[in-house]
């Protein structure tokens, strides 16, 4: 479906988005021309919003109108009315609407006392809604955060404030581009149902506040949404002859069947899809063209037409037939394009150079604006790399044995796998006697977590002893990618000068890592690369035509192109090295970091007898648990399928799943909804428990539950190459662990020895595996003994840190040549 929907937008001449943050989604995902995308807001019909009036009802209420959908966050509202009645305030709710959660809904209504409170009055139509809702004191859109809803913005929105309604919105992006806090509406943290109610209670408790936010509302989206005004902006931003030829020109606006110059164009576009390029330069030869532009821009619409068919190598043999007989900005320009659609970076590369320097645009605003516009494409990325330097001898004094250590994220403000290795990564280097410096990219948490409060985040903090640093500009959700990464670099430059660092050592991905390097090549200090995965591989296992993307592309040159000019790169597994070798990185520059763990931490304990018989366990029973996040490559739907089976056969258990969908806190995901039907279709749904997520200090207690750890990863590239911490810490509290054998894993686990493998993929053989396991305690027993012995002895993370160090020791070390500026300058 996506790469349908890329393959539309890719041939349209306009594109248009329903918010800054899709827009800026489609750019970056699908490679478009952001010249080509404008935005087209929500809007309503001004005149007819006029003339809808109701009565306000006696009771302050609120009105909801839309699906009864989960991302909706209804069940949020609930729960802080529910407190708003505690506190005394007696506020009523109008839900319009229908969808798969209303019988929840309504349960939960009378669960929390609200059933006179709360109205559900199915689905109404539009002018019956719109005048329900007129009768309302404040309109509420609780939506959880979600993928849907960080890029989509509800049209309910606007027209709630066309009718005067002061509205409680989350503060998502797609929300602050509409309302503005304190004037048009009153914002709430995502997903906090106190921090709505306090929302709801400012506004119920000041009318005079409620009607000013109103009015502003109402005035906001009469004169900004309505759509004879939005039209006119439609219009303005349409591809036309008349505004700008060049783009016109470059883009082939009018690249179909009708115009052709060349005879016979469908014949020629089918050679050029089997690569028969001489037919098309013949017939190019005997056909009579105005001048070389004109016939450059044939070749191009030749080209495109092929490119659509399929044959995008024969879009870039055309765009360079196109080049060869004229180097106008124009033909350059849609070459570009053209290269860009291809995958043909190394081509983009070469004419956005020309074209930069192209005399055509040195006094034309207009056609530089083009060309920076056209670089902050896909291609554009690559252009980046231009920015990193050989690395030259030292500029400043480093303190001996520092290392910035770059991250993505990292705790307090991401409590993941990727925060716990580099936690405990840096804890290790920390003991074998590096000074180490943890940095998150610039920009974090405030890019990842908006509803963060200024104060509430310290520049800098300590945790466990390890320090860390924060760097709060710029933030990539200000900036294009293109942007961001020399202003980053320019950022983390003037921290080094300060820091002073002997190495700058950066994790996954390249959008942490690239800014780093840059910065580190400008002042001479040595780099090492942490490759913890590969992000474009993971997304290619879940949607296998992703390889052929451009965006695939891109993703992997960047990530090699990083660890080709790393003076070190570590990673996880032998597959993750077999891949950068793969991908032109040195072997003798590639070592081994292992995922590993604290055995101190997690040691094995009793099982937590109160929380088993809260749960209904009986003591005699196994439990099968898993405790993480619920994603796909996890197999978790797998295992759910193999517990039928062990059902089917006779056998006594229990399935603990404790964790949510990665997208949102609640288990109303795809993942969680599939395990619960299985669990119903194949009898076992009294034996299912899914808490959803649990608070981390009670982790350890939900551990003590579980018999039987397993880790059904699925057959895919991502899952073969890259290794979980999980098992390490399962193993380390003296769990038996079962694996599915991709190779990670299989790498992991020395089968009957520290634990149990099972043919990737296959549901019978881990049925047959948990089996045999359910079946033998003392197997159990003994495996758990076995695994945390040698996870003490071969995966601490004192022990890979002090590695690491080891590795990194030459780089530590100070230059032995002259240094060209001391640090007391």
């Amino acid at each position: 479906g996506l790469d349908l929907e890329a393959l539309v937008a890719r041939q349209a001449d306009r594109v248009f988005t329903i918010s800054a943050p899709l827009a800026d989604h489609v750019i970056g995902q699908w490679g478009l021309d952001p010249a080509r995308v404008a935005l087209l807001p929500n809007g309503i019909d001004a005149p007819a919003f006029a003339t809808i009036a109701a009565a306000p009802l006696a009771t302050t209420t609120i009105g909801y109108a839309g699906a009864l959908v989960a991302y909706e966050g209804l069940d949020l509202l609930l729960d802080a009315l529910a407190m708003l009645h505690e506190q005394g305030l007696r506020i009523d709710l109008v839900i319009m609407g229908d969808g798969p959660l209303r019988d929840s809904l309504e349960e939960q209504a009378a669960r929390l006392g609200l059933a006179q409170a709360v109205s559900f009055t199915g689905r109404l139509e539009p002018d019956a809604a719109r005048a329900r809702m007129a009768a309302c004191h404040i309109a509420c859109l609780p939506r959880r955060r979600s993928d849907v809803t960080e890029l989509v913005p509800p049209i309910k929105l606007v027209e709630a404030m066309a009718l005067g309604l002061p509205a409680v919105v989350p503060d998502l992006p797609v929300f602050r581009a509409e309302a503005r806090e304190g004037e048009t509406a009153l914002f709430f943290a995502p997903g906090d149902a106190a921090d709505l109610a306090q929302a709801i209670s400012t506004l119920a408790r000041d009318p005079a506040m409620a009607h000013r936010l109103g009015q502003a509302a109402r005035d906001h989206a009469t004169a900004h949404r309505d759509w004879a005004t939005i039209a006119l902006t439609i219009a303005q931003t349409l591809p036309s002859r008349d505004i700008d030829a060049q783009d016109e020109a470059a883009d082939l606006a009018e690249a179909d069947d009708s115009g052709w110059i060349v005879a016979d164009a469908p014949k020629l576009i089918a050679a050029l899809g089997n690569d028969d390029l001489a037919s098309v330069h013949a017939a190019m030869a005997t056909t009579a063209f105005a001048d070389a532009a004109q016939a450059a821009r044939e070749w191009l619409r030749l080209g495109k037409a092929a490119g659509e068919a399929g044959h995008l190598a024969a879009e870039k043999q055309a765009a360079e037939a196109a080049v060869a007989i004229d180097r106008g900005l124009g033909t350059l320009a849609g070459a570009y394009a053209a290269a860009q659609r291809a995958g043909a970076f190394d081509h983009c590369a070469r004419w956005m150079l020309e074209m930069r320097h192209h005399p055509d645009a040195r006094t034309n605003p207009a056609a530089q604006a083009r060309i920076e516009r056209l670089g902050q494409g896909l291609a554009g990325q690559l252009d980046l790399l231009q920015l990193i330097a050989p690395r030259g001898p030292r500029l400043l004094a480093p303190v001996a044995g520092r290392i910035c250590y770059m991250l993505h994220n990292s705790l307090p403000y991401a409590t993941g796998g990727y925060a716990t290795r580099t936690h405990g990564l840096a804890g290790g280097l920390i003991a074998a006697g590096c000074d180490v410096v943890a940095m998150t990219r610039p920009g974090f948490p405030h890019d990842a977590l908006p509803d963060l409060v200024d104060s509430a985040v310290p520049e800098a903090d300590v945790i466990d002893g390890v320090p860390y640093l924060r760097t709060p500009t710029p933030a990539r959700t200000d900036l294009r990618y293109v942007h961001y990464i020399p202003a980053a670099a320019r950022a983390l430059e003037e921290r080094y000068r300060v820091l002073r660092p002997a190495l700058v050592m950066a994790a996954s991905n390249h959008l942490v890592a690239l800014p780093a390097l840059i910065a580190a090549r400008r002042l001479g200090i040595p780099f090492a690369y942490e490759v913890r995965g590969f992000w474009e591989v993971t997304k290619m296992s879940r949607e296998e035509s992703y390889r052929a993307t451009p965006a695939y592309q891109v993703q992997e040159r960047l990530e090699a192109a990083i660890a080709q000019a790393a003076d070190q790169v570590f990673t996880l597994t032998a597959p993750m090295a077999e891949e950068l070798v793969a991908r032109g990185v040195a072997p003798s520059r590639i070592a081994l970091l292992p995922n590993s763990c604290d055995p101190a931490r997690f040691t094995p304990r009793p099982r937590d007898a109160a929380l088993a018989r809260q749960l209904g366990i009986p003591a005699d029973v196994p439990v099968i648990g898993y405790i993480g996040t619920f994603v796909d490559y996890e197999g978790l739907d797998d295992l759910a399928a193999a517990c039928a089976l062990l059902k089917a056969q006779g056998h006594a258990f229990r399935l603990l799943l404790v964790g949510s969908e990665n997208t949102s806190s609640t288990m109303d995901g795809p993942i969680g909804a599939a395990i619960a039907a299985m669990a119903e279709n194949g009898g076992f749904a009294d034996w299912l428990i899914m808490p959803g997520r649990v608070p981390h200090e009670a982790v350890e207690s939900w551990y003590s539950l579980i018999d039987i750890c397993p880790f059904p990863r699925k057959p895919w590239p991502v899952c073969e190459m890259v290794s979980p911490m999980k098992p390490l810490e399962a193993l380390a509290m003296e769990k038996a662990v079962v694996v599915s054998d991709v190779r990670a894993l299989a790498d992991m686990i020395a089968d009957g020895q520290t634990g149990l493998a099972f043919a990737k993929g296959n549901v019978p053989a881990l049925a047959e595996t948990l089996a045999r396991l359910i079946a033998d305690p003392g197997l159990r027993a003994r495996l758990g003994g076995q695994g945390r012995a040698w996870v003490a002895a071969e995966r601490t993370w004192r022990g890979v840190g002090a590695s690491a160090a080891q590795l990194l020791h030459p780089l530590l070390a100070l230059d032995q040549a002259p240094l060209l500026l001391e640090a007391a300058q």
